[in-house]
């Protein structure tokens, strides 16, 4: 819940690990702004912990309408494989269907008697 409000706030977080997040934040005690204690609380200004340069300043939000639509689609819900098609998905397809392929294989090789 505290993970996604952040990134809703901060986008730019989809692109590091969550238990990163979640240390560099609780090291710096951002998280209690967004925990039901604290609710009076306006949220921050910055996104600390973005900037992983050693000396680099926290990076400034902007409001939600200054950042492009296609960022909130990010990190949706997953397609299922049976909704999918190659002309629609092209490589995520190919993908996809290349991993079941592998898997299918490994139990067929995992079950198989010597």
């Amino acid at each position: 819940m505290i993970l996604s409000n952040l990134m809703f706030i901060c986008p730019k977080l989809t692109i590091f690990n969550s238990v990163l997040i979640k240390s560099v934040l609780r090291s710096q005690n951002v998280l209690k702004c967004w925990s039901k204690n604290y609710s009076s609380k306006p949220l921050p200004s910055t996104c600390p912990g973005l900037d992983f340069s050693k000396d680099g300043k926290d990076v400034e939000l902007k409001p939600v309408n200054e950042y492009p639509d296609w960022l909130w689609t990010l990190g949706g819900p997953k397609i299922d494989f049976k909704d999918m098609s190659l002309e629609t998905h092209g490589k995520a397809y190919e993908k996809r269907r290349r991993k079941m392929h592998i898997r299918e294989m490994n139990m067929m090789l995992k079950n198989k008697k010597i």
